[in-house]
């Protein structure tokens, strides 16, 4: 599940090859996504409340979606001042969306390092336990620069988004964003930079996708609901 840019609405879908036959879909099959969340210092104010929000509604989507929530499973990661694991791969069933706080630096090379270890970690977790499984996801959401240097776990990324062993997509948040460091880490899934706060809509989005992949075979061709929640140029 890939994006491409079009002239005419910033961003069209672009799938993966597959056949997509609703008599084939294993609804067994689990969908781990990561999210990663800039909790930096310059989220401060209306804009870590607006996350705080997006996230509660993106888990309450979930949970209202029966298939979805039967195979979603949801890993957080903050990042600012330090990289903390809210809570690692879980069903949303069983995770409490938490209240983030804004502090600190953007130690994002950190924070998308432990997020390729957690899913490197689930993935043998799955083979091991003979569990079919879609493309994992990582999002990436930021308002700033990192830290520290990006280059070795954004050749990581690329090189696992090259392969088709996942899906990571980066959303700049605000004109601060940098998105030419965003756009290191997928050379097939350009970053996005969001319209405000618009964290409604994009989770909303997140969810939205989650539930298309739930019924859709594993490898299959996945078509994403139309993104309205981008800054167009």
């Amino acid at each position: 599940m890939l994006f491409k840019k079009n002239t005419n609405n910033g961003f069209q879908k672009v799938s993966e090859p597959g056949i997509n036959n609703s008599k084939d879909i294993d609804s067994s099959a689990r969908i781990p996504i990561c999210l990663i969340l800039d909790t930096s210092g310059s989220m401060h104010g209306r804009g870590i409340e607006e996350l705080n929000k997006g996230v509660r509604l993106f888990f309450d989507f979930i949970k209202k979606d029966t298939t979805a929530k039967n195979q979603a499973e949801i890993a957080l990661i903050t990042f600012g001042p330090e990289v903390k694991v809210v809570f690692d791969f879980s069903g949303v069933s069983d995770s409490i969306p938490p209240t983030l706080y804004a502090d600190g630096g953007t130690p994002m090379t950190e924070a998308v390092d432990k997020a390729l270890h957690l899913i490197d970690k689930k993935i043998k977790r799955y083979k091991d336990q003979n569990f079919a499984y879609h493309k994992p996801w990582i999002i990436l959401m930021t308002d700033g620069q990192p830290n520290g240097d990006i280059t070795n776990v954004a050749n990581i990324s690329k090189t696992l988004v090259n392969d088709s062993k996942l899906m990571f997509l980066s959303i700049g948040i605000g004109e601060y964003a940098d998105m030419n460091i965003l756009r290191q880490f997928s050379s097939k899934t350009p970053p996005v930079t969001m319209d405000g706060l618009n964290f409604d809509k994009l989770f909303d989005w997140i969810g939205e996708s989650i539930g298309a992949i739930s019924r859709t075979k594993v490898g299959g061709i996945t078509h994403l609901p139309q993104i309205n929640w981008d800054k167009r140029e």
